[in-house]
């Protein structure tokens, strides 16, 4: 079995480091002979325990985005019609997709990426550079406008435009209360 090299944990909200599970004489440390898949068990249940200790409302969000994510599952083994639960249905996906995407790409990045981008080739074309550098001005910003509308459409930024300032309640909340 391969050695595995312990990397602390920080709690992104109060900036508590934890080195390993709370419990046993390991103190964070791999013991020779312990079960790793057991020792990230309980490393994952002393940073839910944190969360649950520390910073309850947190945990009472990913609860209820777990809750969504259940209903949207179970919504999904159905085939209907019925617009409104089609609609629900697709809401509580967008959801868990606006809180699950890892990385959001700014206009910033886009245009750096493709200047940078441009600014390679073009090197090693000064002479086509020269001759058409308005076009290729234009040209570079159709790419970033074009890269955009690619990233809102995956990241489905215009799917519910009027979630912007209050978010409806999903037909968990409603069914819970």
């Amino acid at each position: 079995m391969a050695q595995r090299i312990l990397v602390p944990a920080t709690c992104k909200v109060c900036g508590e480091v934890f080195y390993g599970p709370a419990e046993g004489l390991g103190g964070g440390r791999l013991i020779v002979g312990e079960d790793p898949k057991r020792r990230d068990k309980l490393y994952m249940a002393t940073l839910i325990q944190h969360i649950e200790a520390k910073h309850p409302g947190d945990i009472k969000q990913a609860r209820m985005l777990g809750a969504e994510y259940a209903g949207m599952l179970a919504l999904a083994i159905f085939q209907t019609t019925d617009e409104g639960v089609n609609q629900q249905r697709d809401y509580q996906r967008w959801r868990v997709h606006q809180n699950s995407i890892a990385l959001r790409v700014t206009n910033e990045r886009i245009d750096a990426r493709v200047q940078e981008t441009f600014d390679r080739v073009l090197k090693q074309h000064e002479e086509f550079a020269t001759a058409f550098s308005s076009e290729l001005s234009e040209l570079a910003e159709a790419m970033k406008e074009t890269m955009r509308v690619m990233r809102d459409v995956l990241e489905e930024v215009d799917r519910y435009p009027s979630l912007t300032d209050e978010e409806p309640e999903s037909a968990v909340s409603t069914v819970q209360n």
